[in-house]
């Protein structure tokens, strides 16, 4: 079995596991041994609760530059599936000509966040909410 790290959600709390997982690693020395990997359907991770502003550019923090420095690969893509039983998460880029890949794991961490899911309420259409 892969004593690797897999992460599923590139928000707050995904970025804060894979980056604890990193100095734990580090701190034990097992840098050569044990990989992290983050999978997040987007290169970028995005400051929510400040998603009321007009201009969002500046609160896209691409993963890769708060990643890369601390040695955890950040794959894109969707997790479709998870074998718990072979320690494995099947991962899909989305795109309909990419064949979905199985990435083994040792420890697995789901930080998938959130979705708004508005309630079928008459007049709610017009609502603001910091998604949008």
């Amino acid at each position: 079995m892969a004593q690797d790290i897999v992460v599923v959600g590139g928000g707050f709390a995904g970025l804060w596991a894979a980056a604890a997982s990193a100095r734990a690693r580090d701190e034990l020395g097992l840098s050569d041994a044990l990989s992290i990997t983050l999978v997040a359907p987007s290169p970028f991770h995005v400051i929510r609760v400040r998603c009321y502003e007009a201009d969002l550019a500046p609160v896209r923090v691409p993963l890769d530059d708060v990643l890369g420095p601390i040695g955890v690969r950040r794959l894109q893509g969707h997790v479709i599936a998870i074998d718990v039983p072979g320690h494995a998460v099947t991962v899909s880029g989305g795109s309909p000509s990419e064949v979905p890949r199985s990435l083994p794991y040792g420890g697995l961490v789901l930080a998938t966040g959130s979705a708004l899911r508005r309630p079928a309420v008459p007049g709610i259409d017009g609502a603001f909410d910091v998604d949008t």
